[in-house]
């Protein structure tokens, strides 16, 4: 677990760059300074943190918490409920945003329906490249200046617009080399509706509904309606997931329980759910692993895992709807009760 919450507080701290329209170096200036003034963290550092290398994080978080007064904690949260609360989060500890002189390169952040309304004007405008050949997965957008004129919109809200976008994986940032789009999750006709669900209150209970309504019909369905390669798939998915259980390794276990809801949903044969389901992936795979912290946790996860595909696999309709609905009650269970102990 201790690898999880480095990795959070990795992609929480480059959220909170350009959240606060920071360059890295000039994150790194105003937050990575020891008092002695020696340079702790380079650039490719910092990138390299912010991607998921955690190593010698200790001795470089140190020196951002005493110049900033935030703890540890703070930033060792899901990254989805980081980004919810990212407005309140900047105004507490950063009230000096608001006076650009003293803090140069810095900007507050107002999150409002015109950022929305960009998102959807870059989304359409996105998606309408994709579907005539205009653009593809792994493309570079063209340059901010050009683009904001494109779509006859101010560059600082088309920087926020694809922000957002880059949060919810869509886009992906290169320092020093430009916007592109993602080569997976290119799903610019749900972004709208997806960057909304992030910045909505009580987001993990709503989620946990709609997955409720969706995951339960859609494992009676599947139970019914899957053909052997079906099963196959989802064998295989199953078979790698206990290996991942066996040998402890929670990332890999959290990307197949994702993948296995996933594929459940494909083979109950309805699409209109696989898209919504695949729409929220990246929120529920925060929201599950905000649910496990333990190995008892992950124990039980794998036990419920497996009552589900027991349930496929024997072809009972009844049983794997009841399998799943267990399964999801007992995981709003365990995120509940990891708020509560967190609170």
């Amino acid at each position: 677990m201790e690898n999880t919450m480095e990795r959070y507080i990795g992609e929480n701290l480059k959220t909170l760059r350009r959240f606060l329209h920071l360059t890295q170096q000039e994150f790194i200036d105003h937050f990575f300074m020891p008092p002695d003034g020696a340079k702790c963290l380079s650039v490719s550092r910092l990138s390299l943190l912010e991607n998921g290398n955690t190593v010698n994080l200790d001795q470089m978080l140190d020196v951002f918490c005493v110049n900033t007064g935030i703890v540890k904690q703070e930033l060792a949260i899901p990254p989805a409920e980081f980004v919810h609360g990212i407005d309140r989060f900047i105004e507490a500890r950063f009230p000096q945003s608001s006076n650009k002189a003293s803090m140069p390169g810095l900007l507050p952040v107002k999150r409002s329906s015109l950022i929305e309304d960009v998102v959807k004007t870059l989304s359409d405008y996105l998606t309408n490249g994709i579907l005539n050949d205009q653009f593809k997965p792994g493309d570079k957008l063209p340059a901010e200046r050009e683009l904001a004129q494109i779509l006859n919109i101010g560059r600082s809200t088309l920087r926020e617009a694809m922000k957002a976008l880059s949060v919810i994986g869509l886009l992906s940032v290169r320092p020093g080399h430009g916007t592109f789009i993602a080569f997976q999750n290119t799903d610019f006709f749900g972004a709208s509706l997806s960057w909304s669900l992030l910045i909505s209150d009580h987001l993990s209970k709503d989620i946990m509904e709609v997955r409720s309504m969706l995951e339960c019909e859609s494992a009676y369905n599947a139970a019914l309606r899957a053909s052997e390669e079906d099963m196959e798939e989802l064998k295989q998915i199953f078979e790698h997931m206990t290996s991942s259980y066996n040998t402890k390794s929670i990332p890999p276990f959290f990307k197949l329980d994702m993948d296995f809801h996933l594929a459940i949903v494909r083979v109950a044969r309805n699409q209109v759910a696989y898209h919504m389901m695949a729409m929220i992936r990246k929120l529920m795979q925060h929201y599950s692993e905000l649910g496990m912290s333990s190995q008892e946790d992950l124990t039980d996860i794998y036990i419920e895992h497996a009552a589900i595909y027991r349930a496929l696999t024997d072809r009972t309709p009844g049983v794997a709807r009841s399998a799943m609905h267990e399964h999801l009650l007992r995981t709003i269970a365990r995120q509940t009760g990891k708020r509560s102990t967190a609170q």
